[in-house]
């Protein structure tokens, strides 16, 4: 099983107990509880429709459904800074790079 399909089993576990019964969550979402049934017991793979349904009911976009919760994310502006840092840090070795190849052709 997908990392994917783990978590979106994990989620569809927790939000059947938390609805109290798996026809509350069925009823939700709009599908039929035997088709939710048939995923918690892995003998089928929602299809991206019904994964954004549940998603919905849950009160999450398909995005945050996915998401493994016990793994933390950065916020984006934080993954955007780090992205120049490293596009700096680049340019800087590029520069170095002539610049050191200016000074070899200088001295010969």
């Amino acid at each position: 099983m997908g990392k994917s399909l783990e978590i979106f089993r994990n989620r569809l576990m927790a939000l059947t107990a938390e609805r109290g019964s798996l026809t509350k969550l069925a009823r939700a979402a709009g599908l039929d509880p035997a088709v939710i049934s048939k995923y918690n017991k892995q003998e089928i793979k929602p299809s991206l429709e019904a994964a954004e349904k549940i998603a919905e009911a849950a009160g999450m976009t398909l995005v945050e459904f996915l998401t493994d919760p016990n793994k933390p994310t950065a916020p984006p502006a934080a993954i955007f800074r780090q992205f120049l840092r490293d596009e700096l840090r680049k340019t800087r070795d590029q520069i170095d790079r002539a610049v050191d190849a200016l000074d070899l052709k200088q001295k010969k």
